[in-house]
């Protein structure tokens, strides 16, 4: 009887032991978003970028030993599900992975350090499904955590809360400009091309316009602005003696380039300086909803007036401006990846496109499709009547000299070509 109360006490003692452990090592994952995955993806292309997330995530599942699978898309989010521990331990793993990242990885195309954000998703007592850990930490990421439904008490562990600035002071030495042809669909020529600013930080690595724009002072920010102006008007005079053909240069300006206080005086009196028709800009604007800051809409409006041209990725985003969609002479519709992305196959998503082709159509604007990276989705935008084509599928992006010698070549079209057929 003696020993029968000694098993089952132990027995007992291994239950509540392990019940205690159960509670203590408890599963976590991981999920880690790159800041900007656009902007990295004009700045490195399509194969540069999918180099970058193969080299991260070798990386992350080398240093960290990770046993679960590491998953990665092309975007830059990774999600890992890692295996039981501690939450003290787990603390010590967001620091370790925190400084993995900000040392960034080598590629082919240098050292390249992008910027992330990250979150540690604590399992409840309650068993969770992994799906449902990685889809709170997607929301946690985006502060939209009231999107999840009832989950267990999670823990965020944000791997990078702000973006610091950028230490020393912004040099124009650092700047670069960098072009991404577009190909009419109709003749094959190259009548605009696309500008993208690069910041060679000594500190930071490469930089593209959407990673450092962000971290500038107004002061800095301000002088960056006139910078990537004078240096695109002035590739464009220099295209016009090299004899390319190149009509209209397209900038794209941030939020709060837009809302500078000399930024239309700034443009107006550089286009003046170099003798350039206001209607060979083209300004684009990567997020026309909340762009309606009293100030950014006095800009574009005058602007506007004055002739340049406006590019937009919502054509119902009239608040911008009133005249930006409606009346305004070579105003253009961009189709961006989302749209472009296995365009010559979905056949939803072509009837996306032809919708919004028709509704261009109707209110008179052009149209540019984006970010096309295979020779399928080429050739079907081009059919189905979109005005523009860019992206890697046409070009990776080119220096200033390279723009030129491609715009060159593309002066005479080929022999045949099936007409594109027009909707609406």
């Amino acid at each position: 009887m003696i020993w029968l109360a000694i098993v089952l006490g132990l027995a007992t003692g291994a239950m509540v032991f392990l019940r205690w452990s159960r509670r203590r090592r408890i599963r976590h994952a991981m999920v880690l978003r790159m800041q900007e995955p656009a902007a990295m993806r004009q700045l490195l292309g399509a194969a540069g970028m999918a180099e970058l997330v193969a080299a991260i995530s070798a990386r992350l599942s080398r240093e960290l030993r990770l046993r679960g699978a590491l998953h990665a898309t092309e975007a830059g989010e990774f999600r890992v599900l890692l295996p039981p521990r501690r939450d003290r331990q787990v603390r010590v793993l967001a620091r370790v992975v925190a400084g993995l990242l900000r040392q960034g990885v080598p590629t082919s195309r240098g050292w390249v350090r992008p910027v992330f954000a990250g979150a540690l998703v604590r399992e409840g007592d309650d068993p969770a499904h992994p799906g449902q850990l990685f889809d709170f930490g997607r929301a946690v990421l985006t502060q939209d955590v009231g999107q999840v439904g009832a989950l267990p008490v999670m823990t965020y562990f944000p791997l990078q809360r702000a973006v610091p600035p950028l230490p020393p002071a912004y040099d124009p030495d650092w700047l670069e400009m960098r072009f991404r042809p577009r190909l009419c669909a109709d003749s094959g020529i190259v009548p605009s091309v696309e500008a993208w600013a690069v910041l060679h930080h000594p500190g930071g690595g490469p930089l593209a316009q959407d990673q450092f724009l962000p971290r500038l002072t107004v002061e800095d920010l301000s002088r960056t602005t006139q910078d990537m102006i004078r240096h695109a008007l002035t590739a464009l005079r220099d295209w016009d003696a090299a004899n390319a053909g190149i009509g209209q240069i397209a900038l794209p300006l941030s939020q709060a380039q837009l809302c500078l206080p000399d930024l239309a005086e700034t443009l107006l009196w550089e286009l003046d300086r170099q003798d350039v028709p206001p209607a060979r800009l083209c300004l684009i604007l990567h997020s026309p909803t909340g762009m309606g800051a009293a100030r950014a809409k006095e800009n574009l409006l005058r602007l506007i007036a004055a002739g340049c041209r406006v590019e937009v990725e919502d054509i119902a985003a009239a608040d911008i401006a009133p005249a930006t969609m409606h009346g305004a002479a070579g105003a253009t519709l961009r189709l961006t990846r989302g749209f472009t992305r296995d365009c010559d196959r979905r056949v939803e998503q072509q009837r996306m496109i032809l919708a919004i082709l028709a509704l261009a159509d109707h209110r008179g604007a052009r149209t540019v499709a984006t970010a096309i990276d295979t020779p399928g989705e080429r050739s079907f935008l081009a059919q189905i009547g979109v005005d523009l084509l860019q992206g890697d599928a046409v070009s990776a992006p080119l220096s200033q000299a390279e723009v030129a010698d491609f715009a060159r070549k593309h002066r005479q079209p080929p022999g045949f070509a099936l007409p594109p057929r027009r909707v609406g």
